[in-house]
């Protein structure tokens, strides 16, 4: 699974010009590497990367909360969907 994984990150990387380096530009580069991992069920690798995004971007809290549900913890996950949604009610505001 993890080879399967670097090589459709590596793929994913070059069509979004991005090099394979640790620090991406922008967070949907993590964002997309996280999804990824979790496809591949490398979940633990797949909250790194969206731990990235979200530091980058906190609207991204979101995807953690799907990465945790995917580890079957679903008090994370509840977490980070409450936090999604607080943070989407103050954008309205």
């Amino acid at each position: 699974m993890a080879e399967s994984a670097g090589r459709r990150i590596a793929t994913i990387n070059e069509s979004l010009g991005v090099e394979a380096s640790p620090s991406p530009e922008g967070p949907t580069v993590y964002l997309i590497r996280g999804m990824v991992l979790a496809e591949e069920e490398l979940l633990d690798q797949a909250i790194e990367q969206l731990n990235k995004a979200l530091v980058i971007d906190p609207n991204m809290v979101k995807t953690r909360g799907w990465a945790r549900r995917a580890k079957r913890d679903f008090d994370g996950a509840t977490s980070y969907f409450n936090k999604y949604v607080e943070l989407a009610s103050k954008e309205q505001r």
